[in-house]
C-alpha cells in the first residue's frame, strides 16, 4: 500500500524479477477500507497505514492495542507458494517475536499474534486452514499443543469482543456454534464455548450476493439479533429494527425508498 488510507489497487516495481511492475497491493485484502464508515471518515481511514509506518511504530513503542496486518500478494502466498510465504515470515515475523516493543507483557497482559489464512485451495471440501497462536499471551503450558475446539473466522471477531468486552454486532459473532472464542481467552473472559454444529456446515462458500442497495435483486438487511453475548449489541443509528427474518415482508427498492441506514455512512496450533 503506497500511502495511508489508500483506496485503490496499486502496482509497483517488480522486485522479484527486477523489471516491469507488479500488482502487489489489492484493496480486497484490506477489509476495513471497504466500509464507508471508515473510508468516508478521514480520521478513521488514516489509521490504515503501510509497512513503513508499522516499522516506525515498532521502533517508537507506539503500536495500538489491535493491529490487522495483511502481507502483499506474494508474501501472503496468494501469487506464490507456501514456501515463499514461510520464508517471508521467517524474515519478517520471527525477529519481531523477540522485540519487546512488539511482543511484550505476559499471560492476560501479554501480546497475542494470530497467524492465519483466509481459505484453502478447494471449494469442494471443508475450509480447514492452519491458524497459529504466538506471543507472550499464550500460557506456557499450552505452547506446542493443539486445540481441537471448532473455530471459524468469526472466532477472530468474537475473541476480540470478549477480550476487550466490546459487546457484539448481532451477526455471525452471536452464532455460538460458529463463533467460539479462543479457548484460553474464553476462560479468562468467563465465556463458555460450545461443541461444533452437526453436521458441520460448508464454511468455504464465497462469492457475491445481492443486498439492500441492489436495484435489480433486492434483499433486505436483516436487523441484528439482539444478544447479551459480551454485553450490548451495537445498533447503528437509523437502523430499521423491524426488518427481521420473521418480518421481512414485501421487497422495497431502497434506491427509491427511505434508506434504513440513512445518515450512516480450523485447527489451531499453539507455540
Amino acid at each position: 500500500m503506497p500511502t495511508d488510507a489508500y483506496l485503490l489497487n496499486h502496482a509497483s516495481k517488480n522486485y522479484n524479477t527486477g523489471s516491469g511492475s507488479y500488482g502487489y497491493y489489492v484493496r480486497k485484502h484490506n477489509p476495513l477500507i471497504i466500509h464507508d464508515a471508515i473510508s468516508n471518515k478521514t480520521s478513521r481511514a488514516r489509521r490504515i497505514r503501510n509497512f513503513n509506518d508499522f516499522a516506525a511504530d515498532v521502533s517508537a513503542g507506539a503500536l495500538p492495542q489491535w493491529v490487522l496486518i495483511t502481507p502483499n500478494m506474494v508474501n501472503d502466498g496468494h501469487d506464490t507458494t507456501i514456501d515463499f510465504a514461510g520464508e517471508w515470515l521467517k524474515y519478517w515475523l520471527v525477529p519481531l517475536l523477540k522485540n519487546k516493543n512488539f511482543n511484550s507483557g505476559h499471560g492476560a497482559d501479554g501480546t497475542l499474534i494470530v497467524l492465519t489464512f483466509d481459505e484453502n485451495h478447494s471449494y469442494t471440501v471443508q475450509n480447514r486452514i492452519v491458524t497459529i497462536l504466538l506471543g507472550s499471551a499464550v500460557p506456557m503450558h499450552l505452547k506446542g499443543t493443539v486445540d481441537d475446539t471448532f473455530y471459524t473466522h468469526y472466532s477472530l471477531l468474537s475473541t476480540v469482543e470478549a477480550n476487550w468486552q466490546l459487546g457484539n454486532l448481532g451477526r455471525g459473532d452471536t452464532n455460538l456454534s460458529l463463533a467460539n472464542v479462543f479457548d484460553f481467552v474464553a476462560k479468562q473472559a468467563n465465556v463458555k464455548n460450545v461443541p461444533p454444529p452437526n453436521p458441520v456446515p460448508l464454511t468455504n462458500l464465497t462469492g457475491m450476493c445481492p443486498g439492500p442497495f441492489n436495484p435489480s435483486a433486492w434483499i433486505p438487511f436483516v436487523a441484528p439479533v439482539k444478544s447479551n453475548r459480551f454485553g450490548h449489541t451495537y445498533i447503528r443509528p437509523g437502523m430499521n429494527l423491524s426488518v427481521t427474518k420473521e418480518t421481512i415482508g414485501p421487497p422495497i427498492n431502497i434506491t427509491y425508498a427511505d434508506n434504513p441506514y440513512a445518515g450512516t455512512g480450523s485447527i489451531v496450533t499453539l507455540y
